[in-house]
């Protein structure tokens, strides 16, 4: 029997992270972001609300800047200036959350998962929205397309 794990070799590894940081350059930094928030918690064992509240602020903005990314590839510009848009919600977001304490930690735990689901459902559909905006026919394969975009979601 073949191995499953026969894939995950150095080569392809370091192929596979080379395309995605050449591809998708600003969700590659705010995940090594976040990695080093959570190391750096898990050492000195932090427990400030406020590092919590720019985790998931910055959560927030990795996947919206990846679909942001996905949605411009299918369209028919690429213009580099909505790159920033994510990083300026990534700001609003972390403004207009409210303070995690007692009061308030179940609103903005909501407020944090319904716009997690909403990124998340951006980065499966955001090719076939482009078809909307341009008026243009879509005929993308899905599994192709879906295959992608979950490889993507397990690299990261």
């Amino acid at each position: 029997m073949k191995n499953p794990l026969l894939f995950f070799t150095r080569k392809n590894l370091i192929t596979s992270v080379g395309v995605l940081e050449s591809r998708f350059p600003l969700p590659s930094i705010i995940i090594l972001f976040i990695t080093g928030i959570f190391f750096y918690m898990v050492n000195v064992e932090l427990e400030s609300i406020m590092t919590l509240r720019i985790v998931l602020s910055l959560i927030a903005t990795f996947f919206l800047s990846i679909g942001v990314t996905l949605l411009l590839e299918s369209g028919k510009t690429q213009q580099k200036i909505w790159h920033i848009a994510p990083l300026v919600y990534g700001i609003l977001f972390y403004i207009t959350m409210n303070p995690l304490t007692n009061d308030w930690m179940i609103d903005s735990i909501t407020y944090f998962i319904l716009h997690l689901v909403g990124f998340i459902a951006l980065l499966f559909f955001a090719p076939y929205y482009s078809g909307l905006f341009y008026k243009q026919e879509q005929s993308v394969e899905y599994t192709n397309y879906f295959t992608r975009t979950a490889w993507i979601l397990f690299m990261s």
